[in-house]
């Protein structure tokens, strides 16, 4: 019955996205383009996912390069992140982590901590690119966003001391165990050198987003967009996906595209419909992965509501 129950949840996923996103209707599209480009670049999506999943697996504290648990936590956070709202999903990876991994709630907590951590400053470094692409100063925000939380992380060694007193403060026995296993990880990590680690994996998983967005508007757009064209697209699409519109950041990254795409001779109906395949595309491996992992596996959510319950008892 749980199985079965399972099953239905991950059809259920495939076709929500299915029906709220692939376009559907319009004549003048070539979809054979569209569709060669979508298994072109899966490698490429492939890489980027390893590469991530290797850096959610150092900063867990998981053995080196052990990255099957790790990879499936990734798949499912990206998977789900389709259907449920803001970035609730990244709490997916270290209830999987734990249920799958033996890896304490806190410390799977603190490693979703450093993870987008890292992704916080290589968007704003692309925000800062965005800036000089564009000539316009609407990112500077983000980027400052990201110097003041680098300072922060590399000054937790130093303030690990304080911010563990900090804890004291609050009211339930547990909670305050929770959050120092949470301050200490982190702490040991950029204390060890681990974050840089973790900072570099991320900027090779970046790169290979990059390539596989180049490698599809070169296979499946309608004009010809040069090397900057394309990082003008990658660095729209990266700013206007991580704004909060709709589960996925669908809406922001089309809208994204388009925008980047209009200078090169994109009609709003051109680019709409290379932004959207090219989006889903990226997103493939995940929805099928979590799909897998709904059927096969638990995902953590019964573990996290009893180590909550006892946090807070």
């Amino acid at each position: 019955m749980l199985g079965l129950i399972r099953l239905f949840l991950a059809l259920g996923l495939i076709v929500f996205v299915i029906w709220k996103f692939i376009p559907i209707g319009i004549d003048y599209v070539d979809f054979d383009c569209l569709l060669w480009a979508s298994l072109a670049i899966q490698p490429l999506v492939l890489i980027s996912l390893v590469f991530q999943s290797i850096r959610l697996g150092l900063l867990a504290g998981l053995p080196h390069m052990q990255i099957r648990r790790p990879l499936s936590a990734v798949l499912l956070s990206q998977g789900l992140n389709l259907a449920l709202p803001g970035r609730v999903a990244e709490a997916f990876k270290a209830t999987y982590l734990r249920a799958y991994a033996d890896v304490p709630l806190s410390r799977g907590m603190a490693a979703v901590f450093l993870e987008r951590s890292v992704d916080m400053i290589i968007v704003a470094l692309l925000g800062l690119l965005g800036v000089v692409l564009l000539s316009k100063g609407s990112n500077w925000i983000a980027f400052c966003v990201a110097g003041i939380l680098m300072l922060f992380l590399i000054s937790i060694p130093l303030l690990e001391n304080r911010l563990l007193l900090l804890t004291k403060i609050l009211p339930w026995v547990r909670l305050r165990g929770f959050f120092e296993s949470f301050l200490q990880h982190v702490a040991d990590k950029v204390r060890g050198g681990t974050f840089y680690y973790a900072l570099a994996l991320g900027g090779m998983a970046w790169i290979a987003s990059f390539a596989n967005i180049y490698l599809f508007v070169n296979i499946a757009g309608a004009k010809p967009v040069d090397f900057g064209g394309i990082m003008l697209v990658f660095v729209a699409t990266t700013i206007g996906g991580a704004v909060p519109a709709l589960p996925g950041g669908f809406g922001g990254y089309e809208a994204a595209a388009v925008m980047a795409l209009k200078p090169y001779g994109y009609t709003f109906e051109d680019a709409l419909p290379l932004a959207i395949v090219m989006h889903l595309s990226q997103l493939l491996l995940p929805v099928l992965g979590a799909g897998l992992i709904l059927t096969k596996e638990r995902v953590g959510i019964s573990a996290l509501i009893k180590q909550l319950r006892s946090v807070v008892d």
